[in-house]
C-alpha cells in the first residue's frame, strides 16, 4: 500500500495519507532553488564584504586627514 496520494492539479506534490503532509516530488525544482538560494547567499556575502572594505576605507582616509 502506497503512504502518498498525488494533489491534484498539481505536478509533483504529493499528500501523505498518514499525516496529511504536502510533499515536493520534483527533484529538478527542488535543485533549482537550492541552486539560486546558494547563489543569493554568495552574492550576499560578497556585498557584504564589499561594505565591510569600503568602511575600512573609510575610516583609513579619515585618520589620513
Amino acid at each position: 500500500m502506497q503512504n502518498r496520494m498525488k494533489v491534484k492539479n498539481f505536478k509533483g506534490l504529493e499528500r501523505d495519507k498518514k499525516t496529511g503532509a504536502i510533499l515536493n516530488t520534483d527533484k529538478t525544482a527542488y535543485n533549482r532553488y537550492v541552486r539560486e538560494k546558494n547563489h543569493r547567499l554568495i552574492q550576499k556575502d560578497e556585498l557584504d564584504n564589499m561594505r565591510n572594505e569600503i568602511a575600512l576605507l573609510k575610516e583609513l582616509l579619515l585618520k589620513n586627514k
